[in-house]
């Protein structure tokens, strides 16, 4: 969980994106997966500026960027 401590030191503000790569299993409150470190981060984030991109384990930055740009609109 090394990662979250690296976001906490960026000083990230609602008015940014955080792209956070991981199993939805660690953010699901009822789950026997449930991270509480993980969770915490997940469900403190502003709900406007974070979302799930199902990626199957695959994807690039480009396909990233590309759902970033077309949830701003």
């Amino acid at each position: 969980m090394r990662n979250i401590t690296l976001i906490g030191t960026f000083g990230l503000t609602d008015e940014q994106i955080a792209v956070i790569v991981m199993w939805g299993g660690y953010v699901k409150k009822d789950a026997d997966t449930y991270d509480e470190k993980m969770g915490a981060l997940y469900h403190g984030w502003n709900p406007d500026r974070r979302g799930d991109l199902h990626t199957s384990g695959h994807t690039t930055v480009e396909d990233i960027r590309q759902d970033i740009q077309h949830r701003q609109g």
